[in-house]
């Protein structure tokens, strides 16, 4: 789903279409060339998103915890660890605050192995709860509304989310105008992306390893529908091995053409005849018949005299008179 262009707020972080793979960015400003200039988290590069299409949902900035500082106390180093009075800085002797500082700042190498583990499962047990907080979800302040740059007081708790009256409103009637989508989905028989509950929110990671194998099933589905070259080897040599079918019915006699139809048709006269007069003659001994044109006599008159012209002595057909033809005894 692509975002707009009143949603996309400079420092805020997105999933971005970058290079054809989605990639969560950071918007820094605005591009004299339109759109936003960005910076790709993973790769900390410099980007330019063009338009608000390219961006698809927005993700939780990463929280940046700077390092505690440290009060650092001035060391004698310059003496051997044997040499150095330990007292100062242990707090089991010592028994006060400041000792515990000064341990804190001590080096390693005059610190007690005891002291140096615990410290290290203390930190490591922060850490799990620090991990454990983050996997639960964002710590929201109970005094102000979630949602982002309202400052409204909160009434009432959704979803581990403090919410103000307005806010809570623009979310029921949000839910209500999808619920009335969906049902009319429903009804008028749609199946669509538009009629279907949104899910949860996968990462570029996955989205993007999801397309791949949605490439790579459309590649193997188009292979299996074509026919394996070793099969249809094997149906063209079944198919020349199989004998060809008799017909069962006698074939029906060759049509003659009205060349050939005329010429006999003179052959048997014995004398000349008319171009008309051979179309009557030829469809009375049923040799050939007009298949529908308006002239055929003219067409007959036109092919005898055009063979007349191109064989000479070997043409069939000799012109005695004016629109008169008759049978020479030769040719085909």
């Amino acid at each position: 789903m692509c975002m707009k262009k009143d949603q996309v707020q400079i420092g805020r972080a997105y999933v971005a279409k970058v290079s054809g793979q989605l990639a969560r960015v950071r918007i820094d400003a605005a591009s004299r060339f339109g759109g936003w200039d960005a910076t790709n988290i993973a790769t900390n590069r410099k980007v330019r998103i063009k338009s608000a299409q390219r961006l698809r949902r927005e993700v939780a900035s990463e929280r940046t915890v700077e390092p505690a500082t440290v009060a650092t106390t001035v060391v004698e180093v310059d003496r051997p660890p044997q040499d150095i009075d330990l007292s100062a800085y242990l707090p089991a002797q010592a028994g006060t605050a400041q000792a515990g500082e000064r341990l804190a700042a001590a080096p390693p190498s005059i610190v007690p192995r005891e002291v140096r583990r615990a410290r290290a499962e203390a930190a490591q047990a922060e850490a799990a709860q620090t991990e454990a907080a983050d996997d639960n979800g964002p710590r929201y302040d109970r005094s102000r509304c979630a949602t982002p740059r309202c400052r409204g007081t909160p009434v009432m708790t959704y979803i581990e989310r403090p919410l103000c009256q307005a806010c809570w409103d623009r979310h029921c009637a949000e839910e209500q105008s999808s619920q009335v989508s969906e049902n009319a989905c429903r009804s008028a028989g749609r199946a669509d992306d538009a009629c279907r509950p949104t899910e949860e929110p996968q990462t570029p990671e996955q989205e993007n390893a999801m397309s791949k194998k949605k490439s790579n099933k459309q590649q193997s589905t188009r292979k299996q529908t074509k026919a394996p070259p070793v099969a249809a080897k094997a149906r063209a040599e079944k198919k020349a091995a199989a004998p060809k079918a008799t017909a069962t019915t006698a074939q029906k006699p060759k049509r003659i053409s009205a060349l050939d139809a005329a010429a006999q048709v003179l052959a048997k006269a014995g004398k000349p005849m008319r171009a008309q007069e051979l179309i009557a003659a030829m469809a009375e001994q049923n040799l050939w018949t007009s298949p529908g044109g308006k002239t055929p006599h003219a067409t007959v008159y036109a092919a005898m005299m055009r063979e007349a012209r191109s064989k000479g002595g070997e043409s069939r057909f000799r012109k005695v008179d004016r629109g008169q033809f008759q049978f020479a005894g030769k040719g085909k």
